[in-house]
């Protein structure tokens, strides 16, 4: 009998969310039905914490076959520097004080339009 390799595909994905706690930054990990349940609350530091529902989660599987170009690589790459710039932005603000999930989304829509921490900070704390 011949040994043979068959390649695979994934057939399904599971997908946690991490919630950051604004007053000591402990991560908090949620499922996905506990993300799209209204009114899910996470406790610590004795305070409870309300998330925002998720509606929808969607999720782009590229497999390294399908890159093709270098362009593809890059602009992946821009993508995810451009969150990091959103997330560090939107840490900073809880530190100082601010409600992070008030800011979530402004910080991250500002860093995908490629906006910098300071520039993504200063219009956050401007939009109060």
């Amino acid at each position: 009998m011949k040994n043979s390799t068959q390649k695979i595909k994934p057939v399904g994905y599971n997908v946690d969310l991490k919630y950051q706690c604004p007053h000591c930054g402990s991560d908090h990990w949620i499922t996905q039905q506990e993300a799209k349940t209204t009114g899910f609350r996470i406790v610590c530091c004795n305070k409870q914490m309300v998330i925002e529902p998720v509606h929808k989660f969607t999720l782009d599987v590229v497999f390294k076959s399908q890159l093709n170009t270098p362009t593809q690589t890059v602009v992946q790459a821009q993508v995810t520097d451009s969150l990091k710039n959103g997330r560090e932005a939107l840490n900073k603000l809880i530190k100082l004080g601010f409600e992070g999930v008030k800011y979530q989304t402004l910080a991250l829509t500002l860093s995908q339009q490629g906006d910098d921490v300071e520039t993504i900070m200063r219009k956050c704390i401007a939009h109060e």
